[in-house]
């Protein structure tokens, strides 16, 4: 039997997509300043999610446990075995070369802002406060973002490169996380939550944490040393390993599945929702989960990925979640003085779309067949094997 997470899944293209449209607006929001009294009010809304960014990260992670495991399934059933070689050049070529792209696109975007910007320093919105810094002008710290450090000095050009760290590097033991998932699912979701529980207290420790912690150190984000990126890719590891394993368990989860109707489908989306709500990884993550099933399974979800926005953003998710942060920044800076900052934000805002589809076509997708491409010359000749019944 083909697992549901074969082949190319637009429904989960388009909440991908949504995701980084969340990470977009959060990141705009908190450019724009609100008052101590509308943060509390989103705080306390259903908006929550969307204005905050870490939920879209997470289900991230757990989008990208699920669709790769789903796609090893499938080669597994088609070839009788997974090529981790060639499944490493495609990550590689997914993953790295889009983002050494976005890393240039991000220097440039520094240099234009230095050259260009009219936004007086006290006008600058807290958030994007030092940036560019001159110091991400110098080689070792653009090497450092280029060789994906999770150090945070050298992801200040492009904050959000700290995710990818993980995810490059987490998805290259995709394969043999596989073959655990498989044998057992549940002791390796296991084993890997103690290990983020212990990695979760060093982190939190003097050994490795700023005294007091850096905001991207307090988020578990960046740090001072390559050691402590290295203990927070083990912190993230249960998000993929429960994306890992919801793929596994869906073949017995889809009669249970199928036999929800409109009203216990919405209800399960809103029961997802709010636990993305929840100022808790895991439970985030749980609530990521709950959707990402749901999303895979419902005939509605699939319906509204063939609408235009979804299917547009779901396209280009990769490329705006790379690319929107130093436009947006650079917008910020070159017309803030012109027109004010927070037109300068929507401003960003409206051009992040654009600058993400062309990025898509000249880059991510030329990416996407080099890896193909490279996979299939080095394969290995094996007999193709009929689908299992």
């Amino acid at each position: 039997m083909t697992t549901p997470t074969a082949g190319r899944r637009h429904e989960l293209d388009a909440l991908r997509g949504l995701a980084a449209a969340s990470i977009v607006a959060y990141h705009a929001f908190s450019m724009v300043a609100p008052s101590r009294e509308a943060l509390w009010v989103l705080f306390c809304s259903p908006a929550f999610p969307i204005v905050n960014g870490r939920p879209a990260v997470i289900l991230f992670f757990v989008l990208s446990g699920f669709v790769l495991h789903g796609a090893m399934s499938a080669e597994r059933e088609r070839r009788g075995r997974i090529d981790c070689r060639g499944f490493a050049l495609k990550r590689v070529c997914r993953i790295y070369l889009p983002f050494a792209a976005a890393a240039v696109f991000a220097l440039a975007m520094a240099t234009l802002a230095v050259r260009f910007g009219t936004l007086a320093a006290e006008a600058v919105p807290k958030p994007m406060a030092g940036w560019p810094n001159p110091a991400s002008f110098e080689p070792p710290a653009f090497a450092g973002l280029l060789a994906l450090s999770g150090v945070e000095t050298d992801m200040a050009l492009n904050s959000v490169a700290w995710s990818l760290v993980h995810e490059l590097r987490i998805s290259l033991l995709l394969p043999l996380l596989f073959l655990l998932v498989r044998r057992q699912g549940a002791a390796t979701l296991g084993i890997a939550t103690a290990l983020a529980w212990v990695a979760w207290q060093a982190l939190e420790s003097p050994v490795f944490a700023s005294t007091p912690p850096t905001m991207a150190e307090a988020t578990f984000q960046s740090f001072s040393s390559v050691a402590a990126s290295l203990t927070a890719t083990l912190y993230y590891l249960p998000m993929f390993l429960l994306g890992a394993l919801v793929a596994e368990l869906a073949p017995r989860l889809s009669p249970l599945l199928d036999r929800f109707g409109p009203a216990k489908t919405a209800a399960g989306f809103v029961v997802g929702y709010t636990l993305l709500w929840w100022p808790n990884d895991a439970v985030t993550a749980a609530g990521a989960a709950l959707l990402v099933i749901l999303v895979a399974r419902s005939e509605a979800c699939r319906r509204f990925a063939g609408w235009r926005l979804p299917a547009f953003l779901g396209r280009v998710s990769y490329s705006l979640y790379l690319t929107h942060l130093p436009l947006l920044q650079a917008v910020v800076l070159v017309f803030g003085g012109l027109i004010g900052a927070p037109l300068a934000v929507l401003l960003g805002v409206i051009l992040a779309a654009p600058v993400a589809a062309l990025f898509a076509r000249w880059v991510e997708a030329p990416s996407q067949r080099l890896g193909r491409r490279l996979a299939e010359r080095t394969a290995p000749v094996v007999p193709a094997l009929a689908p299992a019944e």
